[in-house]
């Protein structure tokens, strides 16, 4: 299988993507994603990245593109690396299992924002709708 390619990301699509507010960049993770057929996520020594509430429900923090996951790893995050997961593995295997343990999704934080909470078996469903749009 072929490495994880993703599109020439530019300063000027970096900042007004990062701007976003949260619903609009889960939206633009959802059609990237399908689209270049990769998700980023973070991960450190210890595993994947991703951050708990004070109820102490875990999310895991996924991205459009390397450099977005990149420009988060810093306080908690600091040294985590851009890590890729290919679409079909993140859609058929990942998030059902994400889903069984209880966990939830940050999709797309930045380092001014929090992430746009999904359940993992609604961002599958919204994954596998946009799939559809280039099968």
């Amino acid at each position: 299988m072929p490495g994880p390619e993703t599109w020439e990301l530019n300063d000027e699509e970096f900042a007004a993507v990062s701007a976003l507010p949260p619903g609009e960049r889960y939206n633009h993770l959802v059609k990237r994603v399908a689209d270049w057929q990769w998700i980023w996520l973070l991960e450190d020594d210890a595993g994947l990245v991703g951050q708990a509430d004070d109820e102490g429900r875990r999310y895991l923090a996924v991205w459009p593109h390397a450099r977005y996951a990149e420009a988060c790893a810093v306080d908690e995050w600091a040294g985590a690396k851009p890590s890729a997961m290919e679409i079909h593995a993140w859609v058929d295997e990942a998030l059902p299992s994400i889903a069984e343990r209880g966990g939830m999704l940050s999709a797309f934080p930045t380092p001014q924002h929090q992430g746009f909470i999904v359940p993992p078996l609604s961002m599958k469903a919204d994954l596998e709708e946009e799939l559809a749009l280039y099968e």
